[in-house]
């Protein structure tokens, strides 16, 4: 499914994942599902519903049946991340799902 969704240079942008799909409509509705997501992702990998650590994405990745190793949490940390406290805050989540670069 990710190769499909990705892009000319492998990558998988929101937008373009999103496009796979049924058009929601509402910005509203699109939000809120994305804040949805992120509460689900801190919610699996035991973190707070308000923050998500490398500790909580290993989690939530063992939880869907992926081993990642150091390098790949520190790789998504990096990304994420955008505050550069060491975690990923709704904001962070936020900022990254809209980026269009």
């Amino acid at each position: 499914m990710m190769r499909v969704a990705a892009d000319q240079n492998g990558q998988v942008k929101w937008n373009g994942f999103l496009d796979q799909f049924q058009t929601i409509e509402g910005e509203d509705t699109v939000e809120s599902y994305k804040e949805e997501a992120f509460r689900r992702v801190a919610k699996v990998g035991g973190g707070t519903e308000n923050e998500i650590d490398g500790e909580c994405l290993r989690s939530f990745f063992q939880a869907l049946g992926e081993n990642v190793n150091d390098e790949e949490i520190a790789e998504l940390m990096q990304i994420a991340d955008g505050s550069g406290k060491g975690i990923i805050t709704l904001d962070d989540f936020m900022i990254m799902l809209d980026e269009e670069n």
